[in-house]
């Protein structure tokens, strides 16, 4: 009859050594997965730069909105101060409620206003540098832009994209433009399938 020692010894001769960490270090087995390990990330833009994007897209109308917000409150602020009877008796009564404090609604107002209007031109003046800095360049696009992206978007099969990245696309196909510089993942696949060239920074694909 074997004893235990004896059955023990065969075990651990036919058991493959280990790296100190649980992890077996046998040539004929594959890496061992890693417990606890986080997942990697998926490729993409992060929030921070969908929403740096979501701003830049929208910042010419919510610098209108809120030229127009401050113009009202500058117009309040003039009425309350000159004409507090102009609008009727309920504005009277609140214009007349706020004491010496319409004057701090006034140049409230006033300073939005002017920092609304310097928002607005400033952005103005930065659109008008793109006509004169390389490698940008202004040129003009077809209305068939539309009808390319449509017929891009029915040969894509999986690969979906938001209607500005497929847009975008489309103006290359219309423009002859065969690379692409993009962050954002999915827009690069959906590029490649039309077999246009794509550069990531820091990478090429």
């Amino acid at each position: 009859m074997p004893s235990r020692r004896a059955i023990k010894d065969s075990e651990d001769e036919e058991r493959p050594p280990d790296d100190g960490d649980g992890r077996s270090t046998d040539p004929d087995e594959g890496p061992a997965p890693r417990k606890g390990g986080k997942a990697p990330r998926v490729a993409g833009r992060s929030t921070w730069q969908r929403f740096k994007a979501w701003f830049r897209d929208f910042r010419l109308y919510i610098y209108v909105a809120f030229f127009a917000a401050s113009f009202l409150l500058f117009l309040l602020g003039i009425l309350s101060i000159w004409a507090p009877r102009m609008l009727g008796p309920g504005l009277e009564g609140w214009f007349r409620s706020m004491g010496s404090y319409n004057s701090y609604l006034f140049f409230f107002g006033l300073v939005c206003i002017v920092t609304a209007a310097y928002l607005f031109f400033a952005l103005l003046a930065k659109l008008a540098e793109f006509r004169a800095t390389e490698p940008f360049r202004f040129r003009p696009l077809p209305g068939s832009v539309f009808e390319t992206a449509l017929q891009q978007h029915a040969g894509a099969g999986r690969i979906h994209c938001r209607t500005l990245d497929r847009l975008h696309l489309a103006a290359m196909t219309e423009l002859d433009v065969a690379r692409l510089m993009t962050h954002d993942a999915v827009q690069a696949r959906a590029a490649r399938s039309l077999g246009f060239e794509v550069v990531i920074p820091a990478h090429r694909a």
